[in-house]
């Protein structure tokens, strides 16, 4: 499996786009497999995650300001700041 990464610098709306062309070049790479029954499975590691809309929300200030052309980076750092008393949105460093 190949790992799809995020750039800091990346515009969110660029790394969406990337991210949902490398689905579908995944999903036609497989598909004789998934439909044949073929396709390899792999038990999830560690604990899933949701999101309601509503938590989405609380980001929708930050996009309206900037638009889907934010930075990753930029982004993540708005919301820790505005979110800093929260344990939901810490930046990641690489």
């Amino acid at each position: 499996m190949k790992p799809i990464g995020l750039k800091p610098y990346v515009e969110a709306d660029a790394a969406y786009e990337s991210h949902c062309r490398r689905i579908q070049e995944l999903f036609k790479e497989n598909w004789k497999d998934i439909r044949l029954g073929r396709a390899p499975r792999r038990k999830q590691e560690g604990k899933g995650t949701y999101h309601r809309r509503s938590d989405n929300e609380r980001f929708r200030d930050i996009i309206d300001r900037h638009g889907w052309d934010i930075s990753i980076s930029r982004f993540i750092e708005e919301a820790a700041s505005e979110f800093k008393h929260e344990d939901t949105v810490e930046p990641q460093t690489d």
